[in-house]
């Protein structure tokens, strides 16, 4: 079989060949709210826990659709720690670069896909700053 090949039998096909991009899924940026925050540990060879952090989750809502999802971020430092988060006056808002988020379905029951969400990096909005771009 050649790389880089989508396979097909008996109408079967890998989950690791259906990719989307977040941007399939939102034309425009959503207004996402920051809900919660928390570090992914690594696992070592016996699967056990270890005290190194190698991603944060963030579980966001979208303030339109009221839908609510979590993003993986492969870095060692969050942009907002759990205790910002808890202590901000305010709604909190975040982005990922939808062309280049990846949405990897993982398990498949009943047509209903659970997915896994991957971003390269996120970053705060400026609830101010949405505002000016909308009304100029």
């Amino acid at each position: 079989m050649p790389k880089n090949k989508i396979f097909i039998k008996d109408n079967k096909i890998s989950a690791k060949n259906l990719t989307l991009r977040l941007s399939n899924i939102f034309g425009k940026n959503p207004k996402l709210a920051l809900t919660d925050v928390r570090p992914c540990f690594h696992y070592d060879e016996n699967r056990k826990r270890t005290a190194l952090v190698e991603a944060f989750k963030y579980m966001v809502l979208d303030v339109e659709t009221f839908s609510s999802f979590a993003v993986r971020v492969n870095s060692t430092s969050p942009v907002i720690t759990p205790e910002e988060l808890a202590q901000a006056d305010s709604h909190v808002f975040i982005e990922f670069p939808l062309s280049e988020t990846i949405v990897k379905p993982f398990k498949m029951d009943y047509g209903v896909a659970t997915v896994s969400i991957v971003a390269p990096y996120a970053q705060l909005v400026n609830p101010a700053e949405d505002k000016e771009e909308n009304h100029v």
